[in-house]
C-alpha cells in the first residue's frame, strides 16, 4: 500500500541519519496517508533535530488519538525537558511507566529518566525540584 511504503521510506530516513528526509516522510505519510504514526514520527524527529516545540505539539496530537502509548509519552517527557518544564518531564515519564506497567509494552526506559530526574532534584536544587519554583544551584 502507499502507506506503507512511505512508512519505509520514513523509517530508512531516520535510520540512515537524515532527520530532514525523515521529516519529510513522516509529513507525507500523516498528511497524505492520514497515519497518525506520522505524528509519532514527527514528534521524535523533531525532538532529535533540536525542535522540541514542534515535538511536543506533534506528539500531543498523538497521544490525543493514541492516550495509551508509553513511547510516545516518553518522548514528550524528553522534549519538555528539553524546553526546562522538568514538572511536565516528569509528568510524562511516570505516564509512560504507568502506560507500560497497564499494557506491558516493553521498557521505555522511562523510570530510569524519572529516577534520574530525581537524583538531579536531590542534588542539584535548592528548595525543591524544578518545575516548583526551585533554582538550580550554580
Amino acid at each position: 500500500s502507499p502507506a506503507a511504503a512511505a512508512y519505509s521510506r520514513a523509517r530508512e530516513a531516520a535510520e540512515g541519519g537524515d532527520g530532514y528526509e525523515a521529516l519529510q516522510q513522516w509529513l507525507c505519510l500523516y498528511h497524505v496517508h492520514g497515519d497518525v504514526e506520522g505524528l509519532f514520527g514527527m514528534g521524535s524527529t523533531l525532538l532529535e533535530l533540536g525542535a522540541p516545540a514542534g515535538a511536543i505539539k506533534a506528539l500531543r496530537k498523538f497521544l490525543s488519538l493514541r492516550p495509551g502509548d508509553a513511547w510516545a509519552q516518553r518522548y514528550l517527557g524528553c522534549a519538555y525537558l528539553s524546553m526546562g518544564d522538568n514538572s511536565a518531564a516528569r509528568h510524562y515519564w511516570q505516564a509512560a511507566v504507568e502506560c507500560e506497567e497497564q499494557s506491558g509494552s516493553g521498557d521505555t526506559g522511562a523510570a530510569v529518566l524519572l529516577g534520574g530526574l530525581s537524583a538531579a532534584c536531590a542534588s542539584d536544587c535548592v528548595g525543591g525540584c524544578p518545575g516548583t519554583g526551585a533554582g538550580l544551584n550554580t
